[in-house]
């Protein structure tokens, strides 16, 4: 296995190497997400664990079907974890779903949080135990942008109880038999010390439960994919020299200047806003985002 670092012109860059992965999965570009997995895969040990939470986190943050985000938490809490060709194909999992962006669901999702992002929220100075009963209170009053300040609030705590969320959404789920938000609200629970600080599972338990499903529950997606292929095209990129492309180097989790298609909530919203007046997010076009007409609700006031 040739040395993957000697594929790039410059210094090796792990954080933009992974940037590209995150990005190819997110605007489903299945080669992509392949050539810079396997990159990743075989940069040494710290890059491969980053990949494979990588893929857990791409799970929730980037698909809304439940059956892939079980498949692929099974996978990662299996011994499959470390073998590349499974991690390709829970990969691919998500890649054959429509990401939050293509559809009417997933932009309001989206859009419902940057509105609670940008209001004030009433909570922020509040103690832990306020803001679970805060957050109880919220969803059994189906008061969604009071249970997303509340949310939104905890996470901005340093050190708070992850697993008490999760138990509080699994309870939430069960007395309102919410099926879809219980089964959101386990996978959280079972992944909880791999999320960290992330709140894509939680989130969408939480949203679930007020305002309904956000994807298939039980529709499980079938992979038709060929290991033996993929090894061929993977042996072939090791003749290439790789370059991160500019769309992915984000400036958040790397260095770089385009953040329109990075996780950070308010590039998520205008990204619904690019799909809905271009039809596409594709990186490759000139699409000029600049001609997209500003969302009020969803963008910070210039005044």
């Amino acid at each position: 296995m040739a040395d993957q670092n000697s594929l790039f012109p410059e210094a090796f860059n792990e954080s933009a190497v992974l940037s590209a992965f995150v990005k190819s999965v997110r605007l489903r570009r299945p080669q992509d997400a392949a050539i810079w997995l396997h990159v990743l895969w075989n940069a040494g040990n710290r890059a491969r664990t980053r990949a494979q939470r990588r893929i857990l986190l791409s799970a929730a943050e980037d698909n809304l079907n439940i059956a892939v985000m079980r498949s692929v938490s099974g996978w990662f809490n299996s011994p499959a974890r470390f073998d590349f060709n499974s991690a390709v194909r829970e990969a691919m999992r998500i890649m054959k779903t429509p990401n939050w962006f293509a559809t009417d669901r997933g932009r309001t999702y989206m859009r419902r949080w940057r509105q609670a992002e940008l209001a004030e929220n009433p909570f922020s100075a509040e103690s832990e135990e306020v803001l679970f009963q805060a957050l109880e209170g919220a969803v059994r009053n189906r008061t969604l942008i009071r249970a997303m300040h509340a949310f939104n609030a905890l996470y901005e705590k340093k050190d708070w109880n992850h697993l008490a969320l999760a138990q509080l959404l699994i309870r939430l789920g069960v007395e309102t038999d919410n099926a879809p938000a219980l089964a959101l609200a386990e996978l959280f629970e079972a992944n909880l010390r791999h999320l960290w600080t992330d709140t894509n599972y939680s989130g969408q338990a939480l949203y679930v439960l007020m305002a309904g499903p956000l994807g298939d529950e039980h529709e499980d997606v079938i992979i038709d994919f060929d290991p033996v292929k993929l090894a061929a095209k993977t042996t072939h990129f090791q003749s290439l020299t790789l370059t991160v492309p500019d769309w992915a180097k984000d400036g958040v989790r790397c260095s770089g200047k385009d953040a329109r298609f990075s996780g950070v909530l308010q590039h998520m919203a205008r990204a619904c806003d690019a799909y809905e007046y271009f039809g596409r997010l594709d990186p490759d076009t000139n699409d000029d985002w600049s001609k997209i007409p500003v969302n009020p609700q969803t963008t910070e006031s210039r005044g």
